[in-house]
């Protein structure tokens, strides 16, 4: 491919990538209304000067009034006169143009990018890591296997790369760079067998348990199986598996310092593996002891040497049947990202994650990023969740969720809908009520939780999407949670209710096939007289909600939509407008309804829906209103041309199909019907 035409200048790149998907913050207020009327004409370089004022690095998205379609076609269009292999671009340019054109790139374009990406043998040296971490990220969004980012990432640190160069929010994949060995990759079935010896610190009856998360599923694209068993003096007390999830085995005696064999067994069976689901954890409780993970002090190896169990993990990869062989100091794994590594020898990366540890959680730093510019910053465990807490011991994953819960919850104020999901999916791992918790700190600050603009092919895809998987993981793996949901987080003390919590108890309903117990309920809410005005609005909300969802199925699975009848719930939002008392909530409720009218094509009832609040929103919310008017103005006016250019396209096609037939006439020398289709040529304009 030849090289691209448009010439720029490096440091004009660097001008644009230092701050797009990184992860500076971008204020409200330096975001423009809206591209240049003519951006279309204008450069690329340009262009994407004024793109990076629209994404919110946070959510990792473009916002505001922008047509985004249009943006990513008009970017297509450039990627293709770029050659990755001979580019001389930087990567974080190609990073994020890549990341604008993805969804967009076919697969044999994507192909050619993966091989020319591939192809390149980059010097190093003097580099940035934020060099570094764009082309890992594009290697990342190409599917190129784990094992090639971490050696592209250990040739940096060969070439001079530094831990102290890392951000820390980074540290999470980077650790990886800094170990000189490679760990082996599992991403699908696989096995581990532990055996050793336990020794219990007093006499009396002990009993040992697993995790109480049953991460057991047909889901349809993840498909997982797991069994874990355990055998005590060789007998098997414990076994857990898909068919019954047994947590806790029979008190079984054991005697002080009396050493007694024990092997655990696990067996995973997947396809591949799904983030946030694989774990494996071994507790006791007995005389004196409360449930708490058995520590290496207690194990030890078959032959009663050193601490620790001997750990056998087997996997097949490209067919070829693979083992590792090592000393695991205990039973402490979530396996929460994929694919997983296995070190053979663990000490390097721990000394790693123990820097990381420490950096991430002095106390300076959590108030910092507590009071970031007056505001939250993304606290590093929060950008990826998975990684984080694969990385971390149960203990540690629990010192932060109290560090959260109990001396910073502003923590997370800024995050969103899938980070607060995925955060709870990970980190419960070992601490499921610790982590619930968390995630029911973040609902109270997202009570009023508002759907986005109608954009794409799904409605307010971003967070109904995720509060679906919460629900699949509170009411398939772990029941108690979703009780807790509706107990202890849905109402509010002002007897208002969290739409968060609500939208996630309705999917649960509905899988539990209790949708109608739950419409019930809320009904009954909405017959409480003392819930009047702006304390009514969510119930209504809700309310619409489950009405929406009422005809879909309850056989919910991650990557599957639920299909909502998104005007069923019309009559709740007309009363959730008229009961409205402020103008913030007035303004809210005509954004839901104005989202589901737009998406369901009914744009002027949206607009007017949009114009009923305009003279009673709030100042500070006027700038957002302008950004919905604008763009369901644009969709109106595209719908409106959409039957002109379906004219103008069939009449096209008509003209063709009339010049191929009158040639095909002349062609085989047949006067009459060449002089049929030329009169019909003539009549139709063409000649």
């Amino acid at each position: 491919m030849q090289k691209p035409r448009v010439r720029v200048q490096l440091a004009s790149v660097l001008v644009v990538t230092s701050f797009w998907f990184g992860h500076a913050c971008r204020t409200e207020g330096q975001q423009p209304d809206s591209l240049p009327p003519n951006w279309k004409q204008l450069p690329p370089m340009e262009v994407f000067n004024y793109v990076i004022k629209f994404y919110d690095p946070v959510q990792d998205k473009l916002t505001g009034n922008i047509d985004e379609e249009a943006l990513r076609e008009y970017a297509v269009k450039f990627v293709a006169g770029i050659d990755y292999a001979t580019s001389k671009f930087n990567y974080q340019f190609l990073n994020g143009l890549h990341w604008l054109t993805d969804p967009k790139l076919s697969e044999q374009q994507q192909e050619k990018i993966r091989k020319g990406v591939l192809s390149r043998q980059d010097e190093w040296r003097g580099q940035a890591y934020a060099e570094l971490r764009a082309k890992v990220m594009l290697m990342r969004r190409l599917k190129l296997p784990a094992q090639l980012r971490v050696r592209e990432g250990r040739r940096w640190v060969l070439a001079g790369g530094k831990l102290s160069d890392v951000p820390v929010e980074e540290a999470t994949e980077a650790e990886h760079y800094f170990v000189d060995q490679e760990a082996s990759q599992i991403g699908g079935s696989f096995s581990v067998a532990w055996e050793g010896q336990l020794k219990a610190p007093k006499n009396g009856a002990y009993t040992l348990s697993v995790s109480p998360i049953n991460v057991n599923s047909n889901d349809n694209q993840y498909p997982l199986k797991l069994s874990m068993d355990v055998t005590v003096d060789d007998k098997r007390i414990l076994a857990a598996n898909a068919s019954k999830w047994v947590r806790a085995s029979e008190p079984v005696t054991l005697k002080a310092d009396k050493a007694v064999p024990i092997r655990v067994n696990l067996t995973v069976e997947a396809r591949q593996l799904p983030n946030h689901a694989v774990h494996a954890l071994l507790y006791w409780e007995g005389p004196g002891l409360e449930q708490s993970l058995i520590s290496d002090q207690h194990l030890a190896s078959p032959d009663g040497t050193g601490q620790g169990l001997r750990a056998t993990y087997k996997w097949t990869e490209k067919g070829e049947a693979k083992s590792l062989t090592r000393v695991d100091g205990s039973v402490d794994f979530a396996w929460t990202t994929t694919p997983i590594p296995i070190f053979a020898d663990p000490s390097q990366i721990q000394a790693m994650t123990d820097e990381f540890w420490e950096r991430t959680m002095a106390s300076e730093f959590l108030s910092w990023c507590d009071n970031y510019g007056g505001h939250p910053y993304l606290h590093p465990f929060f950008q990826d969740p998975d990684a984080t807490a694969a990385s971390l011991t149960t203990a540690r994953r629990k010192e932060f969720l109290d560090q959260v819960r109990l001396m910073y919850p502003g923590l997370v104020k800024p995050l969103t809908a899938k980070q607060a999901v995925m955060f709870y999916g990970a980190f419960r791992v070992g601490n499921p009520d610790a982590a619930l918790e968390t995630f029911g700190i973040w609902s109270k600050r997202h009570v009023d939780w508002e759907c986005a603009l109608p954009r794409g092919t799904r409605f307010d895809g971003a967070s109904r999407g995720e509060f679906r998987t919460l629900a699949i993981d509170v009411t398939r793996e772990l029941p108690e949670h979703s009780v807790r949901l509706e107990k202890e987080y849905l109402t509010l003390p002002d007897g208002s209710c969290s739409l968060p919590v609500a939208y996630v108890l309705g999917y649960s309903h509905l899988m539990r096939k209790e949708l109608a117990s739950w419409i019930a309920f809320l009904d009954g809410r909405l017959k409480d007289a003392s819930i009047t005005d702006d304390r009514r609005v969510n119930w209504l909300l809700a309310r619409a909600f489950a009405e929406e969802i009422r005809q879909s199925t309850p056989d919910l699975k991650l990557y599957t939509e639920v299909h909502a009848r998104l005007m069923d719930g019309t009559r709740f939002l007309e009363e959730a407008g008229r009961v409205a008392q402020s103008g913030g909530v007035k303004l809210r409720v005509a954004k839901e309804r104005a989202a589901r009218l737009s998406f369901t094509q009914q744009h002027d009832a949206a607009l007017a829906a949009l114009q009923e609040a305009e003279s009673i929103a709030p100042e500070d919310q006027q700038r957002s209103l302008a950004s919905w008017t604008a763009w369901m103005s644009a969709r109106k006016a595209a719908q409106d041309q959409a039957p002109e250019q379906q004219d103008t396209a069939a009449r096209e096609q008509y003209l063709k199909i009339l010049k191929q037939r009158r040639d095909q006439a002349a062609a085989r020398k047949d006067e009459n019907s060449r002089s049929r289709y030329e009169a019909l040529l003539e009549t139709a304009g063409e000649t």
